[in-house]
């Protein structure tokens, strides 16, 4: 409860937690932008940003992103979206906000 609630509301700590136990671990990635994310041609990150153009900061939404496959990866989505700048830019229409790649090794 102090990391977030089922409606998905997380905290990066929860997912770095859930990351270690399978043996990975973020990396934040500074300065980059959805132009930068959706160029990616290996790698596998998790973004932070809004799902709506009117937002707060209580309504920002992790996406991932499997570069290695070209695919994002929306849990408020029913499908895989092919990745692309402008595939980051529909489901976080505000830009990415924060940035963390996925490492293996803990």
């Amino acid at each position: 409860p102090l990391h977030g609630h089922a409606g998905g509301k997380y905290s990066i700590v929860v997912l770095q937690r859930a990351l270690q136990k399978k043996g990975y671990m973020l990396k934040k990635v500074k300065g980059k932008s959805h132009m930068w994310l959706g160029s990616q041609k290996q790698g596998k990150f998790i973004a932070l940003g809004c799902p709506r153009k009117q937002h707060s900061l209580d309504q920002l939404h992790y996406i991932a992103v499997d570069a290695d496959a070209g695919l994002v990866v929306d849990s408020a989505r029913k499908s895989l979206l092919k990745l692309h700048y402008g595939a980051i830019l529909n489901v976080l229409p505000c830009g990415v906000d924060k940035l963390y790649n996925i490492k293996q090794g803990v």
